[in-house]
This record gives structure tokens, sequence and C-alpha cells, in this order.
């Protein structure tokens, strides 16, 4: 039973988006009588497979089609993913607390074996970094000066050269985020400046500092083709994953940007919010989104009658800035537009 693992390219996921995979996945996460419980997942990893799971947890590898039975998202079990949860509530039942313990002495790491609620999402960051919403008057670190071989396209490994700005930089070993401003963003209620949408294009590590503020660093990160005279700030890509949560707090805001210049936003796209870390935002907080009920024609006497809002999707926050997020798009079950409302999801 030694099976596969692989990375799911962004094409094939935008297939199985189309096929339905992630909604029955959903599905089968929110299965009735499932939330009243308390939980237990797994989160795969590269190397995984069924058989190897089943040995660690029951140390007894045939057991594995108890964990496939327990996930019906999973279609087929030579194809599972890292960062898919495995669910193993059911699997558990029956079994002593000894096995109980046993299981989570056989993690070894802690976030192996993850105590969540059934409709925790793994979302890969590697889907989501790539773009933030910042205010006016955020002050770049510096700039990225040079290239090898006076090259002006960059990417990962290549060594660079950046000035900055004064007292802005900091020693050998300091991380930093590679952006490229794109656009103004102002609310679409309001028409209120709400600052710049910038492209997050990787990540570089300072090798040696020098004088007049220049630095050698290296491109440890690259998502897109990196151009000298693109900026850089402190900070590093955030964490591969993030698993969805409760907010602390109740925050009710709006839908203010999408990553392109359009007006929609589909289910696992990037859009932007105007909530962050000033209104206790942080990232894994989850938002529903509603959009208003239609106005039509009541009954008997055919008046207008407006309808109850709508819920039409859910929203994982994936980077938080003062003032706004970066939010991916876990479920929608109708098309989502800049200008709809969403509310932070507390309990």
């Amino acid at each position: 039973m030694r099976q596969t693992r692989r990375l799911i390219p962004v094409p094939l996921l935008a297939a199985m988006t189309a096929l339905g995979i992630f909604s029955a996945f959903s599905s089968a996460l929110t299965e009735e009588g499932q939330g009243s419980r308390s939980s237990l997942y797994y989160i795969v990893r590269e190397g995984d497979c069924l058989w190897k799971i089943s040995e660690r947890l029951y140390q007894d590898p045939l057991r594995w089609p108890l964990l496939w039975q327990n996930n019906p998202y999973i279609k087929d079990p030579h194809w599972i993913y890292p960062g898919d949860p495995i669910y193993l509530g059911s699997a558990l039942e029956g079994q002593s607390e000894s096995a109980g313990a046993a299981a989570t002495e056989l993690a070894g790491p802690q976030e192996e074996f993850v105590g969540v609620r059934p409709t925790v999402l793994h979302v890969s960051r590697r889907m989501t970094d790539v773009g933030l919403l910042t205010e006016d008057g955020l002050q770049k670190a510096g700039a990225i000066l040079a290239g090898p071989d006076e090259r002006v396209l960059l990417s990962f490994g290549d060594e660079v050269v950046v000035q900055f700005g004064q007292g802005l930089g900091e020693g050998e070993g300091a991380r930093y985020q590679i952006l490229r401003p794109v656009r103004e963003v102002k609310h679409p209620a309001t028409g209120q400046r709400i600052g710049t949408l910038h492209r997050i294009l990787g990540s570089l590590e300072i090798e040696q500092t020098g004088p007049d503020r220049l630095a050698k660093g290296r491109i440890v990160a690259s998502q897109e083709a990196i151009e000298v005279g693109d900026w850089i700030r402190k900070g590093d890509i955030p964490p591969r994953e993030v698993a969805s949560k409760p907010a602390a707090r109740e925050v009710t805001g709006t839908i203010v940007a999408t990553l392109g210049n359009e007006r929609e936003v589909a289910q696992h796209q990037v859009c932007f919010i105007d909530k962050g870390i000033q209104d206790g935002i942080e990232p894994g907080d989850e938002f529903w989104v509603f959009q208003s009920g239609k106005t039509v024609k009541g009954f008997p006497d055919g008046q207008e009658v407006t309808l109850p809002d709508r819920k039409v999707g859910t929203l994982v926050v994936v980077q938080a800035e003062n003032r706004t997020s970066t939010v991916l798009v876990a479920q929608s079950s109708f098309p989502l537009f800049v200008g709809d409302r969403v509310k932070a999801r507390t309990e």
C-alpha cells in the first residue's frame, strides 16, 4: 500500500474545485453529529500514507481502511496530500484511554495531532502569499539595487545588493519581504482611500552589510519574477499553513479589493477586507460573507418585499496588517463581490 505523494499544481487544484471535490471535503467534515464531540485530526505530511498513519496510531498498518472510511472526502486511498486533515474522531471511538494516550505519544511533534473544530481548514500558504493591502504611510525598509551579472529579472537563490533607508537596516540573518506596489485602493462604500495594494514577490536574507547603508543578500523565496527596483520591508513569508478558527471578538467589515482589478471573487481566490490588527484580527480568523436579499413581489397583493440577507461564503484570514487583512475565500455558494459585507465568526 505504498502511496505516491505530490503537491497539487494550481491548475489541477482549480480543476478539483470545479469538480466539487473541495465541496465534498467540506460537507464530510461538517457531517451532523461530529460537531458535538471533541475532534482529533492528523495533518498529512510529505511521505505519509494511510498505511503509515494507521501503523503509528494503532500499531497495525492493516487498519488503514478505518481511516479511509472515516474521511469520505478521500476518493482514492492512494492519493492523500500534505496539509490534508485526517479526521480521527470515530476512528478512536471504542478505544481505551491508554490507546488515546498512545496516539498522542506516537504523534511526535505536537502539531501532528490537533484538537480542532470539524470545520478546520488548512490553507496552503503557497496559494495565499500573493498580496497585501497596506495603509498609506507604511515606510519601506529599502530597495533592491542590483542583481548578479547586471540581470534585471531575479529569482530564488540569486545574490542581490540592497540599500536601506536611514536607520532601517538590520544585520546578517535578517529577513525581508520583497514587495511591488500595484495600485491604490478606495473603500467601495465611502470612496475614501484605504491604502496601496502590493504583490508579495518573495523574501531575501541579509548575508553581509557594508558602507552607505548597502548590504548583500540572497533571495530565499520567490513566487514570481523579482526585478531590480522592487522594495523590501522587514518580515518573512508567513508560515505555510494557517488553521481556521473563531475570531476573538465580533467584527463587521467589507470586502474592499481583489488581487486583480475585477469586482468579483470566487472560491479559493484571494481578496482583502477593511479590518485588521487594530480590530483584533489575526491569521486564521473566519468571516462569513453576506449579501443583501432581493426585492420581490409579495403574496397576495404584489407589494414589494425584501428577502432576508443570505450568507454566501466563508473567508479565512491569511495575513493581517494594521487596518486591513488578506483573506482566502474558503467556501462560496455564490460569486462574492467587492462591497459585500463580512462578519467574524465568534462561536
